[in-house]
């Protein structure tokens, strides 16, 4: 007679209302196919009726012996169990919920785009968004700074230390070999102890060469789980790098673009004081002929001054400014670029990408770096409930001693 096996898995945890929760729906099916596979084809003993045979019945030769039925089935329930993870699963966030950025009735004002530019919905920004301002040497100074930008290289390497230690952890799911090689040099008391030798000396080498394998079934998924949130922490700082990479490329373009704001300030307030010496000039003349009073030409001579105040602050930021662009590029403020940006250096982009709320959350680095360490403490929580769980280990071990090393793993020596 055949045995039909159901297993059920319950995780108990100190909870009011309930003391077992289910562990995984389809673990206890799971369970139950594979104890359903075994006693069919490694289960009881099963007979056939053979005509002219003693008892009408004998047993049949394909049927396995117990001690390989035994270890079938025990590897059979690992390998099934092995199959589930406890813990929750992560969900990513829904987006919120809204199709424009206004609210209803209030849109963007034609006003506000430049002569020849147009709005696109559900236009895609790419990746190398600047140079869609059309100049060739703020391209150039991007490409340097994404080239020895510090900060950069800093995210690189954070990307490439959380990728190791996932490779690392996968590790976990694969038996550890361990060999060694033991020489000794003993001395038996040969009035109290028998010597083991044949030869009965009491002085002999002895060398044990061993080799251990160990492993532990992942039954209750925590090392997998283990493994979902170092997968997630690599997401989450391909993320950062991702950030850094559009941070830097912002702050260059923007610096370029103060830069040239600052000259351009710079330029019309030289203009200014031009003409202001220009009118100094005539009203000194009308002085000197007697047309105006004296107070006339201190009022300008003031303006003339003040003029010339405004001038030194504006050359002072554009110095820092230009040693911003150094250090952003990954050089010392002393290495002085060749590249100046004036307005006139850049061009308004034609098309004006528009994109959805939603469509924006999921471009964000910041956001999707914020979803995946969400995704590693939600992995961790497996994690922590397969430590409280019983742990398999499954060690076995195989070597030779003997008094010299010819005759390792010779017949009789090997354990």
């Amino acid at each position: 007679m055949r045995t039909m096996w159901k297993a059920e898995c319950y995780l108990r945890l100190p909870c009011n209302h309930n003391d077992r929760i289910s562990l995984n729906d389809g673990l206890t099916k799971s369970v139950s196919a594979a104890f359903t596979v075994l006693n069919t084809f490694v289960g009881g003993p099963r007979r056939r009726h053979v005509p002219g045979c003693h008892g009408g019945a004998v047993r049949d030769p394909c049927q396995l012996p117990w001690r390989l039925r035994g270890v079938l089935r025990s590897f059979c329930v690992v390998a099934t169990l092995t199959g589930c993870a406890v813990g929750p699963d992560f969900l990513s966030p829904d987006p919120p919920g809204v199709a424009s950025y206004l609210p209803k009735g209030r849109g963007a004002d034609a006003g506000d785009l430049a002569s020849g530019q147009r709005v696109v919905s559900g236009a895609d920004i790419p990746g190398r968004w600047w140079e869609l301002l059309r100049s060739r040497h703020l391209n150039q100074l991007i490409e340097q700074g994404i080239i020895y930008n510090a900060d950069l290289a800093a995210a690189e390497a954070a990307v490439r230390v959380a990728q190791a230690n996932a490779l690392a952890q996968r590790g976990a799911l694969f038996p550890t070999v361990a060999a060694n090689f033991n020489p000794t040099r003993q001395q038996i008391a040969g009035g109290t102890v028998t010597s083991p030798l044949a030869s009965n000396e009491t002085l002999f080498n002895l060398y044990t060469a061993q080799v251990t394998v160990s492993y532990v079934p992942d039954v209750f998924g925590g090392t997998r789980r283990l493994i979902e949130a170092f997968d997630a922490q690599v997401e989450a700082q391909a993320f950062h790098r991702e950030s850094v990479y559009l941070t830097l490329t912002a702050n260059i373009a923007l610096a370029a673009i103060q830069e040239a704001s600052l000259r351009g300030q710079i330029a019309a307030t030289r203009r200014l004081i031009e003409i202001q010496l220009q009118l100094l000039d005539l009203l000194r003349r009308q002085r000197e002929q007697g047309q105006i009073a004296l107070p006339d030409v201190v009022l300008q001579e003031t303006a003339v001054a003040q003029a010339r105040l405004l001038l030194v602050p504006l050359q002072k930021a554009l110095g820092q400014q230009r040693s911003l662009v150094a250090v952003l590029t990954g050089h010392f403020p002393s290495e002085e670029s060749a590249a100046s940006f004036t307005l006139a250096s850049f061009r308004l982009p034609r098309r004006v990408p528009l994109s959805l709320p939603a469509d924006l959350v999921r471009q964000r680095p910041d956001i999707r770096a914020a979803e995946a360490n969400l995704h590693a403490a939600n992995a961790q929580i497996g994690v922590t409930i397969a430590n409280r769980l019983p742990q398999l280990t499954i060690t076995g071990n195989a070597g030779s001693s003997a008094t010299s090393i010819a005759q390792l793993f010779a017949p009789g020596n090997n354990f």
